[in-house]
Parts: structure tokens; C-alpha cells; sequence
């Protein structure tokens, strides 16, 4: 499953687990979270048959980066693109490419929260 492989790539990534730890999320973040923390959702699948017959899947990924600055959340979000940009090659599923689509600044006065949220297409191939 794509999320599994994108979880494991980026709790791997040095970079990354330097600033967040596993403290990765799917869907949302959990209450009384530790900062900084990322989470992760699959917003919408385009299902792609390309010449080859090869059955392509380009699902469009937010990604959250979450912390109490803003400027936190923003140098979470750099070391995320940097391992998102890495995320591709061999395995199951076999990835193509990552495509980084937007970046939104954003603050949440309820929580005090600052997000930079983020929309990635990331191209694979369904065995």
C-alpha cells in the first residue's frame, strides 16, 4: 500500500526524523500532540492505463506540518519537500516520480497552531 511505503520513507529520512521522530500522522493530529508533528492524508486518486498496460495510480497527498512558530513549521516543511523529493524508485509499489503541487501558509486561532500545508502528487505503479 502507497501509505505504508510513504510512511516508512519518511521516518527514514535523517533530515527528517531529526525534527519530528515518528510523530507522523495519518488523517489528523492526536490530542495533545507533541511538536513539531506532520500529518497526511490521500485527497483524490486519478487512476492512469498508460500504452504499456501498465496500471498507474497519481493520488494527490496533503501533507500538514505542524508547530507553535510559524518559522518551525516552515523549516518542517522544507526537510519534508526534501524527503518527499527522494520518495520514488524500486519497491512495492514501484514509484515513479513525486510532484510537489502547493505550499499554504495557515494558523489555527482555536489550538494556536501554525501549518504549512502541503499537496504532492506522487506517481506509481500498482502490481
Amino acid at each position: 500500500m502507497i501509505e505504508e511505503r510513504l510512511f516508512a520513507h519518511l521516518t527514514r529520512d535523517s533530515a527528517l526524523a531529526a525534527l519530528v521522530g515518528k510523530r507522523i500522522y495519518p488523517l489528523a493530529l492526536p490530542q495533545n500532540p507533541t511538536l513539531p508533528a506532520i500529518t497526511y492524508q490521500r485527497i483524490s486518486t486519478q487512476m492512469v492505463l498508460d500504452r504499456d498496460n501498465a496500471h498507474l495510480q497519481r493520488p494527490r497527498f496533503q501533507f500538514d506540518c505542524y508547530d507553535r512558530r510559524s518559522i518551525q513549521a516552515w523549516r518542517l516543511a522544507d526537510a519534508l519537500e526534501e524527503a518527499l523529493a527522494t520518495l520514488r524508485g524500486e519497491g512495492d509499489p514501484r514509484i515513479d516520480v513525486t510532484l510537489l503541487e502547493s505550499r499554504n501558509d495557515l494558523f489555527d486561532p482555536d489550538t494556536e497552531l501554525h501549518r504549512v500545508s502541503i499537496d504532492a502528487f506522487i506517481w506509481f505503479e500498482k502490481g
